[in-house]
């Protein structure tokens, strides 16, 4: 660190990868003593008396730009969540605490929205996810396609531009493949973690085109969708192709480099796809959701392609949709356990596991009736 000035204190750390990192403290108003690693105040307060003491933190900043006073910074936040939100639905009921409970949403939900060149993103999480993620951003904006489909056009914009059109084993990467993490920094830089971009999400490319899809039907904006059709095409092709490694209409994933995530649905940690006898599952893996995922995405695509004046590839699409419904209820259907698999390992045993993931098949309209509403009741027994 050093001392730039009577009220502000420069800390800077040059990478392994020659980049210098900074970030500047402007203390307001100046401390009684500042040295590199404290600001110390010495104050003298009446009863009742208040002071205000404002730390202002840049960073990669050049060292011309003065802080913005606090008070007009608050007012300029104000400015910008009002614009951000202008055209979105607003909700008010006659429930104190849920109108709380609803502002304190959007305050969140807003805070992790991210302008980029390609519209708004909502970032993953502070502090560790605060970067674009594919499943995140596409089930986020699929959430909020309600309240404000301008999210999801932001989301999809941004993943058409980054969508993979290489084999590149080391970020898990094949043509049409849709982003599940992109990192920037030391780390990434240097290749010590495969995140600068990484494609190891065997849902995100399936969900990009179910999210197309649905934000057509809410806004009917064709220029954005002619836009993004040749995304969705490549996101079809990886999804009919690479995506289906042995061929059995089934989308698996199987990490390319160790370096890589080894689990690639929503549940990713290592020993989260399992048997019953809790031996973990190997090889190619199917995880159920994800066929749901195909099935909605290949029906909306078909409805997107009616639009688009191709009836062939509607038609295709359409009959591919069912043909997978049927293989799906005869693989992962479990009539002892009255729920669908887990997943089908590389050997295409299912995973005879009660999970959760049973319940993402529901709103994708893949199952059959008699059966969703088994497995809905299900999930609301007390064992889960």
């Amino acid at each position: 660190g050093e001392l730039s000035g009577p009220a502000d204190v420069t800390l800077s750390y040059l990478g392994l990868d020659d980049v210098v990192r900074t970030s500047r403290l402007h203390f307001d108003p100046r401390p009684t003593r500042l040295a590199v690693n404290s600001a110390v105040y010495h104050l003298e307060l009446a009863p009742q008396q208040a002071t205000a003491i404002f730390v202002a933190v840049s960073c990669n900043q050049p060292a011309v730009e003065t802080a913005m006073p606090f008070y007009r910074g608050l007012l300029a936040h104000r400015r910008e969540m009002r614009r951000s939100w202008c055209g979105a639905t607003s909700i008010e009921t006659s429930n104190n605490i849920f109108n709380e409970v609803l502002c304190q949403s959007m305050a969140d939900l807003n805070i992790l929205m991210t302008d980029t060149p390609n519209g708004r993103y909502p970032y993953a999480g502070i502090p560790w996810y605060s970067t674009t993620f594919g499943r995140d951003g596409l089930i986020t904006a699929l959430q909020m396609l309600w309240i404000d489909p301008g999210v999801a056009r932001g989301v999809l914009r941004r993943l058409a531009a980054f969508q993979a059109k290489a084999v590149d084993p080391r970020a898990d990467a094949a043509p049409g493949k849709i982003l599940h993490e992109m990192r920037g920094g030391e780390m990434a830089t240097l290749h010590e973690v495969p995140f600068a971009q990484y494609y190891g999400s065997v849902d995100s490319t399936p969900l990009f085109v179910l999210l197309t899809g649905l934000y057509v039907e809410r806004t009917g904006d064709e220029a954005t969708l002619k836009e993004l059709w040749p995304a969705v095409e490549a996101a079809l092709a990886w999804i009919e192709g690479p995506g289906d490694p042995d061929g059995d209409g089934f989308v698996e994933y199987r990490r390319a480099t160790e370096q890589g995530l080894a689990n690639q649905g929503w549940k990713d940690s290592f020993d989260a796809i399992f048997h019953a006898d809790g031996t973990l599952a190997e090889g190619n893996i199917a995880l159920a959701e994800v066929q749901g995922y195909v099935f909605a995405g290949k029906r909306l695509a078909a409805r997107c392609a009616r639009r688009l004046g191709l009836i062939d590839k509607a038609n295709a699409l359409e009959g591919s949709a069912e043909r997978l419904a049927a293989r799906f209820e005869d693989a992962f259907w479990l009539p002892d356990l009255g729920t669908y698999a887990l997943a089908l390992d590389g050997m295409k045993r299912p995973c005879k596991v009660r999970t959760s993931n049973a319940g993402q098949l529901l709103f994708t309209g893949i199952v059959r009736e008699d059966r969703a509403r088994m497995v809905a009741e299900d999930l609301m027994r007390p064992a889960f």
